[in-house]
């Protein structure tokens, strides 16, 4: 009896220790479990302030960006109408200028010509001689040359005429000589058929057949 009592108090202890340590695992567990998920939420919260930040970060950068592209296109948008303005400006000013002065001009001019009428009536006079004579001159040199050319025509046809006449009359002297020769030359052989004849004639008279 004594045996069986020792071996229950034995299994009791062990039994007790069993459940200790169990109750000790299962606190260690949840505390480990606790652990585990204060950790997870610390590294979402984490992960999610990180991603706001980068959202935040990115919008502001792109803001940024577009106020940037913004203000260069208000700028280049303001030089080139400066540019316009300053040119449209500067052909207006250069073509005022030459009006101005075109009219200036025309004024004076106008001016001018009215003081040389009611002043300049000799030179006018002389003027108009001298115009006249200048075209007398070239009419006469005209005329003249009209008839230089005319004469010039003239010499050069009776030049031509007298070449041809000159060349005419070569032709007829050479053909006048060579037919004066033909009938030399055909008499020279009547007269030799002649003499020849005559021998034949005196030769049978004397030598009668």
């Amino acid at each position: 009896m004594p045996n069986v009592m020792i071996f229950r108090r034995f299994q009791r202890s062990i039994s007790l220790s069993l459940a200790a340590l169990a109750a000790a695992a299962a606190s260690s567990s949840s505390s480990a479990a606790a652990a585990a998920a204060v950790v997870v939420v610390v590294v979402v919260v984490v992960v999610v302030v990180v991603v706001v930040v980068v959202v935040v970060v990115v919008v502001v950068v792109v803001m940024v960006v577009v106020v940037v592209l913004v203000v260069v296109v208000v700028v280049v948008v303001v030089v080139v109408v400066v540019v316009v303005v300053v040119v449209v400006v500067v052909v207006v000013v250069a073509k005022v200028r030459v009006a101005v002065v075109v009219v200036v001009i025309v004024v004076f001019k106008k001016k001018k010509k009215k003081k040389k009428k009611k002043k300049d009536k000799k030179k006018k006079k002389k003027r108009k001689n001298k115009n006249k004579n200048k075209e007398n001159k070239n009419k006469k040199n005209k005329k003249k040359k009209k008839k230089q050319d005319k004469n010039k025509n003239k010499n050069n046809k009776n030049k031509k005429n007298k070449k041809n006449k000159k060349k005419k009359k070569k032709k007829k002297k050479k053909k006048k000589k060579k037919k004066k020769k033909k009938k030399k030359k055909k008499k020279k052989k009547n007269e030799k058929n002649n003499i020849f004849g005559q021998t034949l004639s005196t030769s049978s008279k004397k030598n009668p057949p």
